[in-house]
């Protein structure tokens, strides 16, 4: 997992600025670019921080497990109200446009504010038919089938409260550029330059940490130290606001904690394959950040054969066991490509974690009942 800094105002190229002329994503150019293929989708996280009860965050709870196979017990942070209570909770979140601009490539710039509004309409935000029954946006309804509390008053919702002004990063020639694959442009950026501004841009905001700010960017992804290292295509994170300041992640508990999220919108099923588009990356992160808003949950190792960049994982992470299971719902995608559908992630539910019986509504250790059976243990 990677580190992050603090919330300190980074020194970064990024302003305040509309929506780029007209609503192309990518800038139009004549321009050709370098054909490179993609490696395989990853998310990661970024930071962590730890709370006690009087932190200023997102409202949450705590529990604890007995592994079922280690015998060992293991707490965790989940977002929202215990289940137990049957009460519900709204997050407030704040959206927050991401444009690229790139010194490689003559300036050609992404657009993240197009993208972002399309963003808005999906069951991230606005309440659809799922596959747990009834409508209902993405994580409520995966939280609620999760602890079998369909039908009650247990919610965890989010509540969009607008756009914030659109970002844009320049970024330096060696730290990306624009690419192309089968027809299809997109671009690379190092995670740690990115990951540098993104916590300038948070603290630039002065967020209040009750809230969750979702970044979105369209078709830019992040390479770790090399190309051959891609492509984080998500991540969310959390850390103490440190003002102008540096500080450390970690701190007693008693500051305020901000949590916070960051995807890319996929334009093509040509770039990470059928059903991984649009708002999946986002889907997985808004999911992770439920179940383990301060990165800080961790759990008996495990491992699946099917995601082997994860290799031997001690976090409750509920996507990463799953990528590239997607689903598709609705009919409201504006997106002409990947539209009219929504395609959202299948995802771990924490008995999975546990390897204990199942409580959830439908039987099963997974949103979708891809997992039939707890994880499986390594290392």
């Amino acid at each position: 997992m990677a580190a992050a800094a603090g919330l300190a105002a980074a020194s970064l190229a990024a302003s305040a600025g509309s929506a780029l002329a007209g609503t192309a994503r990518l800038a139009s150019s004549n321009a050709s670019y370098p054909v490179h293929k993609l490696g395989g989708p990853r998310y990661t996280v970024d930071g962590g921080a730890s709370v006690l009860n009087t932190t200023k965050t997102v409202p949450h709870w705590h529990g604890s497990f007995v592994d079922g196979v280690n015998g060992q017990t293991y707490g965790f942070n989940m977002v929202g109200a215990n289940p137990s209570t049957g009460s519900p909770t709204t997050v407030n979140a704040e959206v927050i446009p991401l444009n690229f601009s790139f010194a490689a490539d003559n300036g050609q710039t992404f657009s993240g504010s197009q993208v972002s509004s399309w963003m808005q309409q999906s069951p991230i935000f606005q309440p659809a038919a799922l596959p747990s029954g009834g409508t209902a946006q993405y994580l409520d309804a995966v939280m609620r089938s999760e602890f079998n509390k369909i039908g009650t008053g247990y919610h965890v919702r989010l509540n969009d409260t607008g756009t914030l002004p659109a970002k844009t990063l320049t970024v330096p020639a060696h730290d990306g550029q624009i690419y192309e694959f089968d027809g299809t442009p997109y671009a690379l950026v190092s995670y740690s330059w990115f990951s540098a501004q993104l916590q300038g841009i948070l603290a630039s905001e002065h967020l209040n940490p009750a809230t969750l700010p979702i970044v979105f960017s369209d078709d830019v992804y992040l390479y770790i130290k090399t190309l051959n290292n891609c492509c984080v295509i998500g991540f969310h994170g959390a850390a103490h606001p440190t003002g102008a300041g540096g500080g450390s992640t970690h701190g007693n508990g008693n500051q305020s904690v901000q949590t916070f999220a960051w995807a890319s919108w996929i334009p093509s099923a040509s770039l990470f394959g059928p059903g991984l588009t649009d708002v999946a990356p986002l889907s997985h992160e808004i999911s992770e950040w439920g179940h383990d808003p301060f990165v800080d949950n961790y759990v008996n190792p495990w491992e699946v054969p099917g995601e082997p960049q994860y290799g031997c994982s001690n976090v409750l992470e509920t996507g990463d066991p799953l990528v590239g299971v997607d689903f598709a719902a609705g009919s409201t995608n504006p997106d002409p490509v990947t539209g009219p559908q929504w395609h959202l992630q299948d995802e771990a539910f924490l008995w999975w974690f546990e390897r204990q019986p199942t409580q959830a509504s439908n039987d099963a250790y997974s949103y979708l009942g891809t997992f039939t059976s707890p994880a499986p243990t390594c290392g």
